[in-house]
């Protein structure tokens, strides 16, 4: 009977019970905390990012404010050069900035948000700056050159085949493929195989490089609204929020 047993032993089952239960909550924890960070990671969030330290479930979804100042700052900072790819006026009242990554599948799941926006938005300007990350993407250095010499016949249509062409054939990106992939969009040859073989747009793409290291790029995509970042694979839904007052 109860009373009869050892009060050492009542004391090990009650020890040995709250153990599980400990343990039962420690899984159930680890088993949320991996669900999230495998969501985020389908999402193109970065890993500093998924493993930052949140605090309540409203601060998991509210966007990192910056002062009008530090916004002024860093849209000077990434503002498009002579020479970056755009769509939208000159005279749009916003500006996003999207540094991309032509091997990087989340850049490819962005484009129809991209896109989307570009259309339905006439007031929003979107200009492309290249982050191309040769660690994981070994050709995308050459894939951004390509995808400028393009842009530069001042021929849109021409440069949105070719990128659509890249982004759909993400593992043929060497030299050769690339050219192929010109000729396909209908660029001028002669002129882009002058555009390649000068320093020109290897200089663009390096100070692109350069400004987004230093706005605090840390994957891509990544976006800049009006000066705001927005980080990894964003949609249409997270651009407009992101362009609200």
């Amino acid at each position: 009977m109860e009373e009869n047993r050892p009060r050492y032993k009542r004391g090990w089952v009650i020890a040995g019970f709250c153990l599980a239960a400990f343990t039962l909550v420690g899984l159930m924890f680890f088993m949320r905390q991996t669900y999230i960070y495998y969501q985020g990671l389908k999402r193109g969030e970065t890993y500093e990012k998924l493993m930052s330290v949140r605090q309540g479930e409203s601060e998991q979804t509210e966007q990192v404010k910056v002062t009008a100042e530090q916004a002024k700052k860093i849209k000077e900072l990434v503002a498009a050069h002579p020479g970056d790819p755009y769509i939208g006026a000159d005279t749009s009242t916003h500006e996003i900035v999207e540094f991309l990554d032509f091997g990087c599948p989340y850049c490819k799941n962005a484009e129809p948000a991209v896109r989307e926006l570009a259309r339905l938005r006439p007031n929003v300007r979107i200009s492309f700056r290249d982050y191309p990350v040769t660690d994981l993407h070994p050709f995308a250095e050459l894939a951004a050159q390509s995808a400028r010499c393009v842009w530069l016949q001042a021929q849109p249509m021409v440069y949105w085949r070719f990128r659509e062409q890249v982004f759909a054939d993400q593992d043929h990106m060497d030299d050769s493929s690339l050219r192929d992939k010109a000729v396909q969009a209908g660029a001028n040859m002669s002129g882009y195989d002058r555009c390649r073989a000068s320093l020109e747009t290897l200089s663009s793409m390096r100070q692109s490089i350069n400004d987004a290291q230093a706005a605090g790029v840390r994957g891509t995509p990544t976006f800049f609204v009006d000066g705001h970042m927005v980080e990894g694979q964003a949609g249409y839904a997270d651009l407009i929020k992101a362009l609200e007052p």
